[in-house]
C-alpha cells in the first residue's frame, strides 16, 4: 500500500508537468473579467464606437471612385466586418441591451438571406448538370478534360458581388440598431446632410471650372456633374438620398412657424425670421444638393429622388403619430 504512494523521484517527468493550458485558460477568464468590469465602467460614448465608426466608414466611402473599384469595396468589406465584429462584442457586454427587432424586419430579411443563399448556389459545383451554363460543357469538350459545371458563368465575380452585398446588409443592421436612439438617428442624418452638401460643392466646382477631373485623375469629356463618382447616375442616386436626409432637419427648424401656419402675418413674419436667421443653411444645402442633381443630367435619379420626397411627405401627412407630435 505504502508503494502506491511512492514519492516523486524524476521532477523532470513531463506526465508530473502541470498542463500550460490551464494557465492560460485562468488568464483568458482573468482578462475577460477585466474588460468586461472596464467595459460596464466606461462611458456611454464608448459603447457607441461601432456608430461613430460606421459614421466615419460611409462618410469616405464616396472617395475612392464611390468605392467602385476592386481595392476600394474590399477596404470597404473589410471595415464593415470589423465594425460588425466590434458591435458584436459590446453587444454582448452590455448589461442593457437595445432589441434588435429582427421580427419587423423578417419578410426582408428572409427574402434577402434567401439572395445570398441563391447567389451562393450558383458559384457551387454541387449542382445538376442542367443547372449549369452551357459554355462549361463546350469549353469541357473543346478542351477535352472534365470542368466543373456551375451556373455562374464568372464564379469569382459572383463571389465579390456577394461579398459586398452581405457587407451592404451588415450597414443597414448596424444602421437600424444604433438609429433606435433619436440622437444616433440625428447624428446619422445630419452627417449625411452635411457630407452630401460638401460632396456636392466639390462636384459642381469640378464641373462649372471646366476642370475634367476625379480627384487627380484626368477625366475628358466630363458633361455632367459626378462628384468623387465614376458613373453619374451613381452620384445622382447619392444625391438624392442626402437631400432626403437634410429635409428632416428643414421640417424641424420649421416646427415652431408651421404651427401658427401661413394665412396670419404672424405667421408669415415668423415663417420668414425663420427661414432667415435658422433655416437658411440647410436650404442652401438643400438646393446646392438639388442643382447638382439636376446636371448630372440623370433622369432615373432626378425621377427616383422626386418619387421618394413625394412618398416621404405623403407618409407624414397620413401619420397621425407624426401629426400629434413634434418632429424631434
Amino acid at each position: 500500500m505504502c508503494s502506491s504512494f511512492a514519492p516523486i523521484t524524476n521532477s523532470n517527468d513531463q506526465s508530473n508537468r502541470a498542463n500550460p493550458a490551464i494557465f492560460i485558460v485562468f488568464d483568458f477568464i482573468f482578462l475577460a473579467h477585466k474588460i468586461n468590469i472596464t467595459y460596464h465602467s466606461a462611458n456611454q460614448p464608448i459603447q457607441n464606437m461601432p456608430f461613430y465608426g460606421l459614421l466615419i466608414v460611409l462618410i469616405l466611402s464616396p472617395i475612392p471612385f464611390g468605392s467602385n473599384r476592386p481595392w476600394s469595396w474590399s477596404l470597404l468589406c473589410l471595415l464593415i466586418g470589423l465594425l460588425t465584429i466590434s458591435w458584436c462584442i459590446s453587444y454582448f457586454l452590455q448589461d442593457k441591451k437595445m432589441q434588435l427587432h429582427f421580427t419587423r424586419i423578417k419578410t426582408p430579411f428572409v427574402l434577402f438571406i434567401s439572395t445570398l443563399l441563391w447567389a451562393f448556389i450558383q458559384t457551387s459545383s454541387f449542382i445538376p448538370e442542367s443547372w449549369g451554363h452551357p459554355l462549361w460543357q463546350i469549353t469541357a469538350q473543346a478542351l477535352g478534360t472534365e470542368i466543373p459545371t456551375k451556373i455562374s458563368l464568372s464564379p469569382e465575380q459572383t463571389v465579390t458581388s456577394l461579398m459586398r452585398l452581405i457587407s451592404y446588409g451588415l450597414v443597414f443592421i448596424l444602421a437600424m440598431y444604433y438609429c433606435q436612439k433619436s440622437d444616433n438617428a440625428k447624428k446619422l442624418f445630419n452627417c449625411f446632410a452635411v457630407v452630401g452638401f460638401v460632396y456636392a460643392i466639390y462636384g459642381l466646382i469640378i464641373y462649372l471650372g471646366d476642370f475634367n477631373k476625379i480627384l487627380w485623375f484626368d477625366e475628358p469629356n466630363k458633361s455632367a456633374v459626378s462628384s468623387t463618382f465614376i458613373n453619374r447616375n451613381s452620384y445622382a442616386t447619392y444625391a438624392g438620398l442626402s437631400l432626403l436626409c437634410i429635409i428632416p432637419n428643414i421640417l424641424r427648424q420649421f416646427k415652431s412657424s408651421a404651427t401658427y401656419g401661413l394665412n396670419s402675418n404672424y405667421g408669415k413674419q415668423l415663417f420668414i425670421e425663420t427661414l432667415i436667421t435658422r433655416a437658411w443653411l440647410p436650404t442652401l444645402m438643400f438646393f446646392t444638393i438639388g442643382t447638382a442633381l439636376f446636371l448630372t443630367h440623370s433622369r432615373g435619379g432626378f425621377l427616383s429622388t422626386t418619387l421618394a420626397i413625394i412618398c416621404l411627405f405623403s407618409l407624414l401627412s397620413f401619420s397621425n403619430k407624426l401629426q400629434n407630435r413634434p418632429l424631434t
